[in-house]
């Protein structure tokens, strides 16, 4: 019997190709994405037709058509962007096309060709986030008013692109030479501000509409609209706060502290308002703001602000003395002894409680020699005496220097701290 073959065979294994010539082909189409790419085509064919001898005639209404059913599956593939959606990868091969109709059109003011125009460049607008064509500038193609009152229904990702471009152009336009202070250069592009504001805000995005509003050098129409309630208020001047920081210019600065003030002023946080007003140096807003309060808590909170920032203010109305007395920093010990009571924080520490030496093998700052011999420190019972000075502050009462049941604390030698 003849012996086996120890040969293995070889197998034919395909590399992927590395010539950037050659291309991988691309996956096939699922029979859903085979619809809707023909579907798209055919629409986009329709759209396009210049035949005149095409049965039925291809007319304004016919295309107008072809045109709604590609932004109704724009739209339905947009609301909610995770990737790009499969209706914009079937239409980038027909930017081209899509580009040169668009020119051609006329820009009447009558007939269904206007409507045609608007809607056209709605789709062109929406392609021109995924083609990355520079030449193109989205803006151009939504200066239809029709177009401007619905930036929304193409979902947040589209509008999100879109406030960077006006924040593009506004710059460029600013840098042109246009007034920023004047509104009839940058009508367009404000006409769409408002309309992305508050898209932004119902959407739990104030922080980019505030950015957006920064951009443009029009902060104050945040407190146009009626989008801020006290469910996003705090987040939408918190916000306010921490960006105010990063103004350089110092007109800048206060525009945006003064902002965040006038909205606590609309939701009725005094507190908070009085706030922002000591942080820009407007003490002048004192009295107003304490007219304006009638919440006698908020009232004593507002005192004790004062009190903190060493404001020197006299109230004057019901409970002045006492209000007085909170602002002149007269209550401040009794004000901290009740917090303390309230945290069950009274019972004084010592040293070593902060120190917790037990837990340590050096045991703390105590010097040991061999046959673990306590040695006293006088640098030790120093810092002991800081350390003590420091945690009971405001207590009234510790347990080095002071009296504590049997007598004084000791160290362990038995022998008093500095």
């Amino acid at each position: 019997m003849a012996p086996k073959s120890t040969e293995k065979t070889a197998t034919a294994v395909t590399a992927p190709t590395t010539d950037p010539k050659k291309k991988d082909p691309e996956p096939e189409l699922s029979e859903e994405d085979t619809l809707l790419k023909e579907r798209l085509d055919t629409c986009v064919s329709t759209l396009l037709s210049d035949d005149p001898t095409a049965s039925p005639p291809v007319t304004t209404e016919l295309r107008l058509k072809s045109l709604e059913i590609i932004v109704d599956e724009l739209r339905s593939a947009t609301s909610s962007m995770t990737s790009v959606p499969k209706p914009l990868k079937f239409l980038r091969g027909h930017w081209d096309g899509l580009k040169g109709y668009y020119g051609g059109l006329n820009e009447s003011k009558v007939g269904d060709e206007v409507f045609l125009r608007a809607r056209l460049g709605d789709v062109l607008a929406v392609l021109a986030m995924t083609m990355g064509d520079r030449d193109y500038k989205t803006l151009e193609s939504l200066s239809d008013p029709r177009s401007k009152d619905d930036l929304g229904s193409w979902g947040h990702e589209f509008v999100r692109s879109l406030a960077g471009e006006i924040g593009q152009e506004y710059t460029a336009r600013t840098l042109a030479g246009a007034d920023p202070e004047l509104d009839e250069p940058f009508a367009d592009l404000l006409s769409m501000v408002d309309v992305i504001v508050p898209f932004h805000v119902a959407h739990h995005a104030e922080a980019e509409a505030v950015d957006l509003l920064i951009e443009v050098q029009r902060l104050k129409k945040i407190l146009e609209g009626e989008g801020i309630d006290e469910k996003n208020y705090k987040r939408v001047c918190l916000y306010l706060i921490k960006t105010a920081d990063f103004m350089s210019d110092p007109d800048d600065y206060a525009e945006v502290l003064e902002t965040a003030y006038e909205l606590f002023l609309k939701q009725n946080q005094y507190h908070d308002a009085l706030r922002i007003a000591l942080k820009i140096d407007n003490e002048e807003a004192i009295p107003d703001l304490f007219a304006a309060c009638t919440d006698k808590l908020m009232t004593r909170q507002m005192c004790l602000l004062l009190a903190r920032q060493r404001i020197n203010y006299t109230y004057e109305g019901d409970d002045e003395d006492e209000l007085n007395e909170i602002i002149g920093n007269e209550k401040l010990s009794e004000e901290f002894l009740k917090v303390a009571q309230d945290l069950d924080v009274m019972d004084p520490k010592t040293p070593e409680d902060i120190y917790k030496s037990h837990l340590a093998e050096t045991g703390g700052f105590s010097r040991r020699r061999e046959g673990n011999v306590v040695v006293d420190s006088a640098r030790a019972n120093l810092a002991s005496t800081y350390v003590n000075a420091f945690v009971n502050a405001g207590f009234g009462n510790d347990k080095v220097r002071c009296m504590s049941g049997s007598g004084f604390y000791c160290n362990s030698l038995g022998k008093w701290p500095f």
